[in-house]
């Protein structure tokens, strides 16, 4: 049987969650002998000398190109929704070139199922032309953004165009495949109901974590205390909190000396805030390639995560399979990861002062790696992930 892997890159290229769940399905199906699998791309314009050993092939829309098309949709939708914040539909279109060529390495690959991504829907541009079982995996979905200010004030238009794209091609799915409970209900409140629609969660292979030693930024002294906060300028994983955050912690704690890395890119906003921290030592990891983002955060003691909306929380998962404990909002996909006072704490939802203060707890009674590991093991099962997803798979 072959099996093709859909999403818009993989890492190295990319550390993002959707990227890194897809390329966890990669690495499950490549052990199975009787299985042919590639992955493909579409929104990559360059490869890497690992690319042929993994079995990754990839395509991009050309940066003109994509530039054209995201202001064209940018331009669209503040005259028709003004004062909006409009993308889902542009990640879409501004696709479509790079979901066309990959259309065609995949049509020559000739594979029997198609496990795609939901986000910028490449399955509108490949399906006409691969003739295949498609498998939809619901990461994005559009319409939960919208109507929460917390996210930004997001175009309804701008979402429902997005998903009505989705429903087209869902409609020809045989199966789709959430990472959580709280994505399943997403999935079938916007897309509606489907009489194949499984929880599969997002898998990381141990292995390849493992694998990659813990690295020590430059600027960290040996005895200073590291706490990570993942996707630290992304609005949706919660921008506005970082400050308080880490001005919360640094305040309270009397035995260590913290230091926080940040990771992605920074907004202009948080990032002119971080600077006129003076006494609080704050590095700002940027954009890195995935298994140096692992490495950074092995090195951690402690995450600290005030996501306002997960759908399964990849970067908490590569924290608690690192044995580094997570405090996080109790919120969509994150209550499937983290059991209290095991391998972290869940906070109730916007409760800052009780994410600070869980915080705390850990790092005056740090939970040990061995406890941690423990714990995220019985919550999250990976041999019966692998045998969920093969049992779905063969029965297509």
């Amino acid at each position: 049987m072959k099996i093709a892997i859909v999403s818009s890159s993989f890492p190295p290229l990319s550390s993002g969650g959707v990227s890194s769940a897809q390329y966890g399905l990669l690495q499950i199906l490549k052990k199975q002998a009787d299985l042919d699998v590639k992955a493909f791309s579409f929104s990559d314009i360059r490869a890497v000398d690992s690319d042929s050993n993994e079995g990754i092939i990839r395509s991009g829309t050309p940066r003109l190109i994509k530039k054209l098309i995201t202001f064209s949709c940018s331009m669209f939708f503040k005259l028709k929704d003004r004062g909006t914040i409009a993308y889902q539909t542009s990640d879409i279109l501004s696709n479509a070139v790079g979901s066309l060529l990959a259309a065609v390495k995949i049509r020559k690959f000739k594979p029997d199922i198609v496990i795609v991504s939901d986000h910028g829907a490449p399955m509108f541009f490949i399906q006409p032309f691969v003739k295949a079982k498609y498998i939809w995996v619901a990461h994005h979905n559009p319409k939960r953004f919208v109507n929460n200010p917390l996210l930004g004030n997001c175009s309804i238009p701008d979402a429902q165009f997005a998903t009505d794209i989705e429903k087209l091609c869902t409609k020809k799915c045989s199966a789709v495949f959430a990472p959580s409970n709280y994505m399943k209900e997403e999935m079938e409140r916007s897309h509606g109901v489907f009489e194949n629609c499984f929880v599969v969660p997002n898998y990381l292979d141990e292995t390849f974590v493992n694998k990659i030693q813990p690295l020590r930024h430059k600027r960290v002294l040996d005895e200073e205390y590291l706490i990570f906060i993942p996707s630290a300028g992304s609005v949706v994983k919660g921008e506005r909190y970082v400050l308080s955050i880490i001005m919360w912690i640094h305040s309270q704690v009397k035995d260590v000396t913290p230091v926080f890395l940040l990771g992605g890119e920074l907004s202009k906003s948080l990032e002119y805030e971080i600077s006129l921290l003076k006494d609080i030592k704050v590095i700002i990891l940027g954009q890195l390639e995935y298994s140096k983002n692992i490495a950074y955060l092995k090195a951690c003691d402690l995450c600290v995560s005030p996501t306002l909306a997960e759908n399964f929380g990849m970067a908490l998962l590569e924290a608690l399979t690192s044995g580094v404990p997570v405090v996080a909002f109790n919120v969509g996909g994150n209550t499937d990861l983290i059991s209290n006072a095991k391998n972290g704490y869940l906070v109730e939802y916007l409760n800052i002062a009780e994410l600070c203060e869980k915080a705390l707890d850990i790092i005056e009674t740090p939970l040990s790696k061995s406890v941690v590991l423990s714990a995220t093991e019985k919550r999250y099962c990976r041999a019966d992930i692998e045998m969920s997803l093969i049992a779905h798979l063969k029965n297509k």
